[in-house]
């Protein structure tokens, strides 16, 4: 198995793997964070955990080793906004033609001769209205139901009633 110092990977594949101390970062300073506090939503270093579990001595905290119920960190998040070819352009639109995200760079170069290209928000935009609309929907026919259930539950009790008066 090979192994090799962090200095060999790209900064941009470490990014996925970075977490930075809330706390530190907070003043400026940068410090690998080793406990994520899940009731403050932060992450802390070994420094500043040691404060935060004077304070706040209830709270459910996860080390390193429950990394997997960490939120994902400011770095892996922007580093996935980023585009692969444009390093510092964001990523902005859909190819629908390629099932591909790309910024406004892509869109002029490798994505110019593709049909469609919208914006990511007018999509989140569309998914909305279409879901809005199929609430509207599920109002309507929860409703009609109601209006169908009255009567049948009037039946139901003046069926009952005239059976105990018989």
């Amino acid at each position: 198995m090979a192994t090799g110092s962090l200095s060999s990977v790209p900064k941009r594949l470490r990014m996925v793997e970075d977490f930075s101390c809330t706390r530190c970062s907070e003043q400026n300073l940068t410090e690998s964070a080793d406990i994520y506090c899940e009731k403050c939503l932060r992450f802390y270093c070994k420094k500043c955990v040691i404060l935060h579990s004077q304070f706040f001595t209830i709270h459910m905290t996860c080390g390193r080793e429950d990394i997997k119920k960490w939120p994902v960190s400011k770095a892996v998040e922007d580093f996935l906004r980023k585009c692969e070819v444009h390093e510092d352009e964001t990523l902005t639109k859909f190819c629908h033609f390629h099932s591909q995200l790309c910024c406004s760079s892509c869109v002029g170069t490798i994505h110019s001769q593709c049909s469609k290209v919208t914006p990511i928000n007018e999509l989140t935009n569309t998914q909305r209205t279409y879901l809005q609309g199929l609430l509207v929907e599920l109002e309507t026919v929860l409703g009609e139901i109601k209006n169908l259930q009255r009567p049948a539950l009037s039946h139901c009790r003046e069926h009952t009633r005239n059976m105990g008066h018989s």
